[in-house]
């Protein structure tokens, strides 16, 4: 199951919600699962996808346990993105053991 799919899963468990907001969290799993899946030196675009998952999950308006979930998950691809950076820019080397 992907993040996108576990997120969608526990905000339907978790929450009653009418047809518009069981539509948006559709679409913050794909935009989830689209951000898990973009390379880390696609910076641009994975700027714009995490503009777009604040929008949805702004607009879901569930309690604060989504702005943990989103926090996490960018601290998680800044890492990753700093790492390729770096690499790129030869300030570290790439482990191929």
């Amino acid at each position: 199951m992907t993040k996108g799919e576990t997120y969608a899963k526990s905000v339907r468990d978790g929450y009653s919600l009418n047809e518009s907001q069981d539509v948006l969290v559709s679409h913050i799993a794909s935009t989830m699962d689209l951000i898990d899946n973009l390379p880390a030196t696609d910076v641009v675009e994975l700027r714009q996808q995490r503009l777009l998952l604040s929008r949805l999950l702004g607009q879901l308006a569930l309690p604060e346990a989504d702005a943990e979930v989103f926090n996490q998950r960018k601290s998680e691809r800044s890492q990753q993105t700093s790492r390729a950076a770096r690499i790129r820019w030869g300030t570290e080397r790439v482990n191929n053991a």
